[in-house]
Parts: structure tokens; C-alpha cells; sequence
């Protein structure tokens, strides 16, 4: 391994080298360290800094851990490549198994145009970055959790009824609500988390570094302006990521002793195509959702083009 791939870990005064440690957890390791660098930026502001004293260069500590996070989780990617691929048939086979003749299953790739911030609140990279990212407990990579997926989904079905069908708010909620579901009845839309199962072809990463310059923090006017950079993680443009939607066709519950049935249409224009082919004069209103959908984005600044991603397989 190269020796850039080695990190001075600060709170036990030794050098992680990943290729010979690697269960290391990144996780473990983003919080652990950038608490530490946070609480000793924190108390520095409150000690005197005296001649015998050296005082510490905090951001190079982020940026060394940055790169650190950046190169050993796609070395550690590339490890798990193979396994997440397996993991996602398995996957695949079971919700066919379960649903049967009672439902359908669909393939869904997608490549990320841009950068991705995913999870901006979660505890990976929070600290010290500031700016956080989902990464996956076992496997130890980034991913879109299921959820995500469905609210970008729900949200673009609910433009396309709006905007192109003409639906009042009341249709267009009940009709979101039957294939979505709500707080009294599942819906038939279901969806899994998201995996990558390919980095970005130029420099191999998972994982890439960005930069937040804000320049109005604690400034009362703009002569106190003093922008400062914050660096983040966020996954890298071109990281390929695989998910799977499942569809169950009818639903019956029992309500107050009278029976609701929700039913999801399959055909030419209806709720899903038949068979799903790059021509979006056949395909379903739940189809178009899911493409428009992950073209405009998942997850956070999505306006800012981040997040937003091209997909390259559906069947």
C-alpha cells in the first residue's frame, strides 16, 4: 500500500495502515477522531497559546482524515464490491419468491451525474465535517435507505398528477395514497435500499471530497465577513447504484366492517407498463415518476444539481 493510504490516528498515537487492519470500522473511526479534533479545537479556544506551546493546525488534521476516508473507503469498496453484488441478488430472489404470482419486481441502476449528499444529519462525517453522509452499518459504504427513494418517488408522482393530468389536491393525495400508502393502509409500492455495485471509472472513488465556503457566519454586516471553507464528503459522481421497487397488485382491509380494495393498474398509460422499454409514450404514470424522480434528485441540494442521478437500467 502506498504510504498515503497510512493515518496518524491521534487518539492512540499510532499509524492505521488499512490493507493490514481492514475491519477497521470508517465509521467508528470518522466519529471517534472527529470528536476529538472538535474537542480540542474547542478547548484551544479557551487555553493561552504561550511560546512553549505549538499550536495545532486543526484543518490539516480534517483534511488528513478526509483523505484518509476518501482513498481507504474505496479500497475497502472494491473489497465488498463483489459481496453487496451477491447480497443484492439474494435480495432480488427473495422478494420474487415472497410475491409470486401476487406481484412484480423492478431492476432499477442509476448513475450519479453529480456529487451525492445523502443523509446530510447522519453521524458519518458530521463530525468534524460538519456535513453528514448514510453509510451502511455492515458494509460499510454508502447508500440511499429505501425511504429516500420513496419520498423522491411520491413526490414526482404527486407533481406528475398535479402538473400533467390536472388532478385536484384531493385526487391527487388519494391517489398517492393508494400507491404509497398511509398511516391506515400499506400501500402496493414498495422499495429497497440502494447500493453502489460500481465506483467512478476515473480515479476509482466512492466516496469525494467538496467544499462549503460560507461567508455570512456570525458576520453582523459585510465588512465582518470572513469566509471560511468547510470540507465534507460526498459520494462521487459516476458511483453506479442498484435498488430494487416491488409492486404488489391489490390490497384488501377490512375497515369498520366494510372491505377497502386498492388495486394497481398495469397497461399501456395506466399505473405500470407492462414491460418497461425506453419509450415513454408506453410507459405507466409510475414509471415516468420514478425516472423523473431520480433525475431531479435524492436527498440534499438537490437544487444545486448534487444528488441527482440518470438511470441506465430498468427492467
Amino acid at each position: 500500500m502506498d504510504d498515503k493510504m497510512k493515518f496518524k490516528y491521534y487518539l492512540s498515537g499510532c499509524e492505521f495502515d488499512f490493507k493490514d487492519t481492514d475491519a477497521i470500522n470508517l465509521l467508528s473511526l470518522s466519529i471517534t477522531h472527529g470528536s476529538y479534533i472538535v474537542a480540542e479545537k474547542s478547548s484551544s479556544k479557551e487555553k493561552q497559546i504561550t511560546e512553549e506551546r505549538e499550536e495545532i493546525d486543526y484543518e490539516t488534521m480534517e483534511k488528513e482524515l478526509l483523505e484518509f476516508l476518501v482513498k481507504n473507503s474505496s479500497y475497502y469498496f472494491r473489497s465488498k464490491k463483489e459481496e453487496i453484488k451477491q447480497y443484492l441478488n439474494s435480495l432480488k430472489h427473495a422478494l420474487t419468491e415472497y410475491l409470486g404470482n401476487r406481484g412484480i419486481v423492478r431492476e432499477i441502476q442509476m448513475k450519479l451525474t453529480y456529487r451525492g449528499s445523502f443523509g446530510v444529519s447522519s453521524n458519518f462525517g458530521q463530525i468534524p465535517f460538519e456535513v453528514g453522509l448514510y453509510i451502511h452499518p455492515y458494509f460499510n459504504v454508502p447508500y440511499i435507505p429505501a425511504s429516500s427513494i420513496k419520498g423522491a418517488i411520491r413526490n414526482a408522482y404527486h407533481y406528475y398528477l398535479i402538473n400533467y393530468e390536472n388532478k385536484s389536491s384531493k385526487e391527487t393525495e388519494d391517489e398517492c395514497k393508494r400507491l404509497f400508502g398511509d398511516s391506515n393502509f400499506a400501500g402496493l409500492i414498495g422499495f429497497t435500499d440502494a447500493f453502489p455495485i460500481e465506483e467512478e471509472k476515473e480515479n476509482g472513488y466512492i466516496l469525494y471530497p467538496d467544499i462549503i465556503n460560507p461567508h455570512y457566519k456570525d458576520a453582523k454586516n459585510e465588512m465582518d465577513v470572513e469566509p471560511k471553507p468547510i470540507i465534507f464528503l460526498t459520494v462521487a459522481p459516476g458511483t453506479i447504484f442498484k435498488f430494487y421497487m416491488y409492486v404488489i397488485k391489490e390490497r384488501e382491509k377490512d375497515k369498520g366492517g366494510k372491505k377497502e380494495e386498492r388495486k394497481i393498474e398495469i397497461g399501456a398509460k395506466k399505473d405500470l407498463a407492462v414491460k418497461p422499454i425506453p419509450d415513454t409514450e408506453n410507459l405507466g404514470k409510475l414509471d415516468l415518476a420514478l425516472l423523473y424522480g431520480l433525475s431531479m434528485g435524492i436527498g440534499a441540494k438537490t437544487a444545486l444539481g448534487y444528488s441527482q442521478f440518470v438511470v441506465i437500467t430498468y427492467e
